[in-house]
C-alpha cells in the first residue's frame, strides 16, 4: 500500500502501524497516524500525524502523503523503521525479564504488593 492511515480516537499500542512499517521496505510507503494512537509518541518522527476530529487536516495529510516525494518518504520511513528494527517484541521481553531479574525482592512494587485494608462500611 503507499499509504497507511490510522485514525484511532484512543488507544494503547496499535502493532498494525509497526507491522506496516516493517512490510514497507521497498515501497516506503507513508504512516499517517492518529495523534491519539499509542504509536503515535514512537513514531511520530516518521509518520504524519492528525488529528482524526478534524476531517480538513486528514484530507491535506491524505493528499500530502499521496504526493509526497520519494526522497521524503525515503527519510520518513528510515526514522521509523529504525525503531522498529530496534525496539522488536524480543527486545522488550529480554529487557522486562531482566528487570524483574535484577530487582530486589523486598523492592520490587509486583513482589510486594499487599492487600490494602478493607474500607469502612458506612451503615
Amino acid at each position: 500500500a503507499d499509504v497507511m492511515m490510522i485514525t484511532s480516537l484512543r488507544e494503547g499500542m496499535n502493532a498494525n502501524a509497526f507491522e506496516y512499517v516493517a512490510c514497507q521496505q521497498r515501497n516506503r510507503g507513508v504512516l499517517i497516524l492518529s495523534e491519539f494512537a499509542g504509536s503515535a509518541q514512537t513514531l511520530g518522527s516518521g509518520a504524519i500525524l492528525v488529528n482524526p476530529f478534524n476531517t480538513d487536516a486528514m484530507a491535506l495529510a491524505l493528499y500530502e502523503a499521496l504526493h509526497m516525494p520519494e526522497a521524503d518518504r525515503e527519510e520518513r520511513h528510515h526514522n521509523m523503521n529504525e525503531y522498529v528494527q530496534r525496539f522488536t517484541l524480543q527486545y522488550w521481553s529480554d529487557d522486562f525479564s531482566t528487570e524483574l531479574m535484577t530487582q530486589e525482592d523486598a523492592d520490587h512494587e509486583l513482589l510486594s504488593l499487599e492487600l490494602p485494608e478493607p474500607l469502612p462500611r458506612s451503615e
